[in-house]
């Protein structure tokens, strides 16, 4: 998802999973080209159809986003849930934290709980290139900027049995252990889902556009 214009709501990606459903967007100027800006604290963009991450458990996946954060003091990045209402095996992928750290995390059910890694504290209205990727061979890793900042050293995790819905910016007040429940403010772009963990070049090269 580039949200360039003139079809800034537009996957453009082979997959086609075009948003037909956001609230408080609107087109703005992103870290290439055009981006989009979440206007209130309840405003999203959500998108649906993802099965790696949840028919296919603990198969690789990776989730890369620009953001241009105007408040660090909390904001979810990433929600999946198996509804569009937010709710029913969600995770909070990437988020910030009250004290403008960056993180991700998951649920593993060997585990029962959420491992995770916490990243830098983000500055206000700065793009900033982050990622978080799984396999299981290397766990769940946070990468920012193109590098890698740490990792966990997970090989499963357990979601739902149905596709999923992806939503930027918001998580309508389902959120799992340690994430806080504040929607994201300021900008996005540059979206990117794939059902596999990319390499260190290329996770890079997705930082350097």
């Amino acid at each position: 998802y580039s949200f360039d214009q003139p079809n800034p709501y537009y996957d453009n990606g082979v997959n086609h999973i075009n948003s037909t459903n956001y609230n408080s967007v609107v087109a703005s100027s992103g870290s290439v080209n055009q981006g989009i800006r979440f206007t209130t604290t309840s405003a999203y963009f959500q998108m649906y159809s993802f099965y790696q991450f949840s028919i296919y458990n603990s198969k690789s996946w990776t989730f890369a986003i620009w953001i241009c954060p105007t408040s660090v003091a909390a904001g979810i990045i990433v929600h999946m849930a198996s509804s569009s209402s937010g709710c029913c095996y969600y995770q909070d992928v990437l988020f910030l934290t009250y004290g403008g750290q960056i993180a991700t995390q998951v649920y593993c059910s060997s585990l029962g709980t959420y491992p995770g890694f916490y990243g830098p504290v983000f500055s206000i209205n700065t793009w900033t290139d982050v990622a978080s990727t799984f396999s299981a061979t290397n766990g769940l890793t946070l990468h920012v900027n193109g590098a890698s900042v740490g990792s966990t050293a997970i090989s499963t995790y357990q979601i739902s049995s149905v596709p999923m819905y992806a939503t930027l910016g918001y998580g309508f007040g389902y959120c799992e252990a340690y994430v806080p429940c504040v929607g994201y403010q300021g900008g996005m772009d540059e979206f990117y889902a794939y059902r596999r963990e990319l390499s260190a070049s290329e996770i890079y090269s997705l930082a350097s556009a």
